[in-house]
């Protein structure tokens, strides 16, 4: 521009929604509602969220014994209630300082109340809840204590369950003697604790599973971002719908109700993402999806991390975002979500194919039978005759066309046919009759080798009709027919030569070709090792050599190695029938190991090491997929396993340092890691990374492939095949 002057440009968004019903009420039967209103309740209120979920953390109310700074609790604990709708208050227990448990050796204890003030945290709740008492719908008790009270500290799972139920105990004696209609919300663990089995939350309930009334887990996942170079995994890839029914049932053993509120759970939008952009589109379709599957699934209410903000490494979970703050996609899809879906009856799903998802949602406030149509992946089209008085309207809340016979498009973000109740059992039948046209009706998603004689091929039928196949690889042949849905094909080899294997797949719909590149890596079976520093018996093998630029990870030119002598790596594998062994020599000029949790370790010098034992993953782990870690401790060497639990686990292992180099030895039991003993021709993927810490943190890695250290992508290990 002239006179030197530089345009600036600036991104915003307007969304425009459909009022809800009973606006500037809300309903106080929703299911929908929000963790945090940063921006205040009034924007939530608008896209049909009821229920909202503020922080309280007792060190900002309490810096003196009784002495209080209500601040903002009463006011907004009345502008919720005025309005119609739920106020939950989550009581932190991070105390003031007079009153933090301070041990020496153990910092983290800070955190908490001493035993001698968990008194002083239970008169905290109870007055806590006689100030806002007929003003609050519940409260709950701190926030992910799985992670809290447990591996954040660092203590055993006993010792966090213990402190967990203290402070539980506490709380709960202090708001049901201040108001006895209370209710107690609790055990709001983190994905991690729903991954592992739900550990945590069992070793509580255990204790008293009467002083929670109400469950409020958070099931995420582990990956959870959408911008470049991200592969989150989605609410069904994350099997949203298996952890709440898991959750379920774990409440039916303790004698508990079906009673559930997913209360935090969101996913997150690189910053720089335009709002338009297909990363946008695709969280805002998350946004939605996980809604209905929360609902379907029977959940009470579903609060959305979150509205604003909330910046995880330049991606944020909010429904907002900037400064002033202007609504996503995300936000339109909420609000339309909760308009078509809310206060339905739940009918069930109507079967259109593996890739597409069709719920039927009975009797919202408008008198309406409700279909909800989305692709798990891809886009398709349905062609279906609609009721006479059928309406369509896409996530954004917009009308789309009708007429006799629709063409609709179809793809992740939902779409909503709606219908008076009386034409429900009629727009249910003709989408079951609908005719779904997409780009490749059978889909050829994925191969992979089990072992050296047994191939599996992943395909999709992607339409709401049986397929016949035939299916040929290398000189085997094979004919089938493929039902809607995903089907794994075992294919028997006489053993997979090294080179490239073509696979070829033929229906009505055309040919389908892949290459599979087999480059197995050999794991020799050792007859006698011993764990004790020197790594002589391991040397006789081929060793895995990390010396160059190439192996430093992340590959970016600005990392400060300087070469060999800062970090580079010689390191072997082997294996028997009861461990896998792990050797390495590490040459580092500077070894330092400031962190030794099994939460941080990874900060400091150590291994982390992954397999997939099925060598079936792509691009995030699978439920039988294990990570695990070695770091060197004050008084030992540590093994811990970090997926798909996080736990300390035993195996022989030994860390000795001379000079400049660190050399490592591990036995690993098969048993430890929950994997079978691999026979000979077993083929698993496997990948490890030496982390350096200089003293500044982790700032780089050395490892085989990407895909632990970036996030988690056993797609891009090496395979590797055991010998005799």
């Amino acid at each position: 521009m002239a006179d030197g002057q530089e345009e600036l440009s600036q991104e915003s968004g307007l969304a425009v929604v459909v009022k809800p019903q009973l606006y500037p009420k809300c309903d106080p039967d929703s299911y929908f509602g929000t963790c945090t209103a940063d921006l205040g309740p009034e924007s939530m209120f608008r896209l049909g969220c009821s229920a909202v979920q503020y922080p309280a953390v007792w060190k900002y109310f309490e810096t003196n014994p009784d002495e209080y700074h209500w601040s903002w609790i009463p006011g907004a604990c009345r502008e919720v209630k005025e309005r119609g709708g739920r106020l939950l208050l989550k009581l932190q227990p991070r105390p003031p300082d007079w009153a933090a448990w301070k041990v020496e050796g153990k910092p983290n204890l800070a955190g908490y109340p001493s035993p001698e003030h968990m008194q002083d945290w239970q008169d905290f709740v109870h007055d806590v809840v006689e100030q806002v008492k007929g003003d609050i719908y519940r409260i709950e008790v701190d926030n992910e204590p799985d992670l809290s009270e447990w591996l954040h500290p660092g203590l055993t799972l006993e010792e966090g369950a213990e402190l967990y139920y203290q402070l539980l105990k506490a709380a709960y004696a202090g708001a049901k003697t201040a108001d006895p209609n209370c209710v107690v919300a609790g055990l709001g663990v983190s994905g991690s604790d729903y991954h592992g089995g739900l550990k945590f939350c069992r070793a509580v309930l255990e204790k008293d599973p009467k002083l929670v009334d109400l469950f409020s887990g958070h099931p995420y996942a582990f990956v959870r971002y959408y911008g470049p170079d991200q592969k989150p995994t989605g609410p069904e890839e994350n099997g949203q719908a298996a952890l709440c029914q898991a959750a379920f049932e774990m409440l039916e053993e303790f004698g508990k109700p079906r009673r559930m509120w997913i209360g935090e759970l969101g996913w997150a939008l690189n910053v720089n993402s335009p709002v338009l952009s297909d990363y946008s589109l695709d969280f805002a379709a998350t946004v939605a999806q996980s809604l209905m599957i929360g609902y379907v699934s029977g959940v009470e209410t579903y609060l959305w991390f979150s509205q604003y903000g909330c910046n995880e490494g330049g991606h944020e979970y909010g429904l907002f975002r900037g400064r002033p703050a202007y609504a996503l996609p995300a936000a339109c899809a909420y609000s339309t979500c909760a308009r078509m879906i809310d206060r339905t009856t739940v009918a069930g799903p109507v079967n259109l194919g593996g890739n597409i998802r069709a719920w039927r949602f009975d009797g919202n406030r408008q008198d309406q039978s409700v279909m909800a149509l989305w692709t798990v992946a891809g886009s398709a089209r349905l062609v279906c005759q609609l009721p006479s008085d059928a309406r369509i309207v896409n996530s954004f809340g917009r009308n789309l066309p009708t007429a006799k016979t629709v063409e609709l498009d179809l793809g992740r973000m939902p779409v909503y046919i709606a219908v008076p109740l009386s034409q429900a059992k009629e727009l249910a039948e003709k989408i079951a009759q609908a005719e779904l046209k997409v780009k490749d009706p059978l889909k050829l998603n994925h191969a992979y080798l089990a072992s050296r004689q047994e191939l599996h091929i992943v395909i999709s039928n992607q339409i709401n009709k049986d397929i016949s196949v035939r299916l040929q690889v290398a000189n085997q042949k094979k004919s089938f027919v493929i039902k809607p849905g995903t089907e794994n094909v075992p294919i028997t080899l006489r053993n997979a030569p090294t080179g490239d294997l073509d696979i070829q797949v033929d229906s009505e719909f055309g040919r389908q070709t892949k290459t599979l590149t087999v480059d197995l890596l050999p794991i020799n079976y050792l007859k006698t090792i011993h764990i004790d520093g020197d790594v002589g018996e391991m040397e006789a093998l081929k060793p895995m050599v990390l010396t160059e630029r190439r192996d430093v990870l992340p590959a970016d030119p600005g990392i400060p190695w300087s070469g060999p002598e800062d970090l580079s790596v010689r390191a072997w594998l082997g294996y028997d029938a009861e461990n896998l062994y792990f050797a390495a020599r590490i040459t580092d000029d500077t070894h330092v190991v400031d962190r030794e949790d099994y939460i941080g370790f990874w900060e400091s010098d150590s291994i982390q090491l992954a397999l997939d034992p099925e060598n079936d993953s792509q691009n995030d782990y699978n439920r039988d997929d294990v990570e695990i870690g070695l770091v060197s401790g004050k008084d030992q060497v540590l093994v811990y396993m970090t997926a798909p639990d996080r736990k300390p686990i035993t195996a022989q292992a030994s860390i000795k340092r001379t000079g400049t180099e660190t050399v490592y030895e591990a036995a690993i039991p098969w048993g430890e890691l929950g994997i079978e003993p691999p026979q000979p021709g077993k083929v698993m993927a496997l990948n490890f990374i030496v982390n350096d810490n200089d003293g500044q943190g982790r700032l780089y890695w050395m490892g085989l492939t990407p895909g632990i250290a970036e996030g988690k992508n056993p797609g891009r290990y090496c395979q590797w095949v055991f010998g005799k």
